[in-house]
């Protein structure tokens, strides 16, 4: 799943929509802004969200900004 809060722009955040009801693995928040100063807010919301989902094993937090993940990196842990 990804989450994100709800773009300012509204072509952006009709284009999101559109891609959520296509992928069905985007959790749009539609009460938080994507603004550098709702990041807190937003991870805790995330949390919250993944938290609720029983199928949910694993969180990762990353930015558009300076964030590259190596999902060949990741590691399972087995003892789960």
């Amino acid at each position: 799943m990804f989450f994100s809060a709800k773009p300012v722009d509204e072509a952006v955040f009709d284009e999101l929509r559109r891609e959520a009801a296509q992928k069905g693995d985007i959790v749009v928040l539609p009460q938080i802004f994507e603004h550098y100063d709702n990041i807190t807010h937003q991870t805790l919301e995330i949390l919250r969200a993944a938290s609720m989902d029983a199928l949910a094993t694993h969180a990762l937090k990353v930015s558009v900004y300076k964030t590259h993940v190596l999902a060949n990196k990741l590691q399972v842990d087995s003892s789960l």
